[in-house]
């Protein structure tokens, strides 16, 4: 199952999860009504969970016999199941992941007591969406909340912001969880440190900027003529005096040009 993360009204990140089809087994068969067969098939057709002979037929493509001909109620075939018994079949489509959920219940079992109810109501569309709630709210009230909390620890996450842990028993959910949360931990500290780094590196560049002011203003005060050279013996500083003992501007010094004041040609 994948849930797009939106950061200013566009994708940014995919959360993804895997769920084993164990789980979705066992899903199918708690409080399963006698005779009843249940399966998931994926937006690809393949069984992903069923009921019965769940082992031997995971993975495989779905019955096409199950829907033999319609009834002429919305999701509801009469057909046969792999046994050749003919079968009602109801189905329903998550819209989250695209699964389908179906059931196959024999019509020996359903046809007489139903008859009348299909006839008052005007077809088993209610019987449907029964047997498609029911298996929907068990498969996805444990993953839809999860998934919500993981999308927005995404955004939260890009942003800088505290990533809360999940708490969800099912335990791919809560370890993904639980490492976006230590991730923005990780990512906060360091944030934490930069900052801390760069306001002292500010209030040293400051007082770098406060030393040399109060060097220039010394110098410039001085009643005499101060000078700094590197070490090629180039001039890097001169104070005011220069200019009033010479005349000539500061940038007469380069290229070893001092020694013209020194040495006159």
């Amino acid at each position: 199952v994948a849930v797009p993360v939106m950061i200013e009204g566009a994708p940014a990140y995919v959360l993804s999860v895997t769920v084993p089809v164990a789980r979705l087994h066992q899903i199918l068969i708690e409080d399963l009504a006698p005779g009843w067969t249940t399966g998931i098939v994926d937006r690809n057709g393949l069984l992903l969970a069923r009921s019965e002979d769940h082992a031997n037929l995971a993975g495989q493509p779905m019955q096409a016999a199950l829907r033999g001909s319609p009834t002429g109620a919305p999701n509801i075939w009469e057909g046969v199941d792999r046994r050749r018994r003919p079968v009602l079949y109801v189905e329903t489509t998550a819209k989250a992941a695209g699964w389908t959920v179906g059931a196959s219940i024999p019509k020996q079992q359903v046809e007489a007591p139903l008859r009348h109810w299909v006839v008052a109501f005007g077809g088993f569309g209610l019987l449907a969406l029964a047997v498609s709630s029911i298996l929907a709210v068990k498969l996805w009230a444990r993953v839809a909340e999860p998934l919500r909390q993981l999308a927005q620890a995404g955004g939260a996450l890009a942003a800088g912001q505290p990533v809360p842990r999940v708490s969800t028993p099912i335990r791919e959910i809560r370890q993904l969880a639980d490492t976006l949360a230590d991730a923005s931990q990780s990512l906060r500290r360091r944030i934490a440190e930069r900052d801390q780094a760069l306001d002292q590196q500010s209030r040293s560049l400051a007082a770098l900027r406060e030393s040399e002011a109060r060097f220039r203003h010394m110098a410039d005060s001085a009643p005499a003529l101060i000078w700094m050279t590197d070490d090629a013996g180039e001039v890097v500083f001169v104070n005011l005096h220069y200019d009033y003992l010479f005349g000539r501007s500061t940038e007469t010094l380069t290229g070893g040009r001092w020694r013209e004041i020194v040495h006159p040609p």
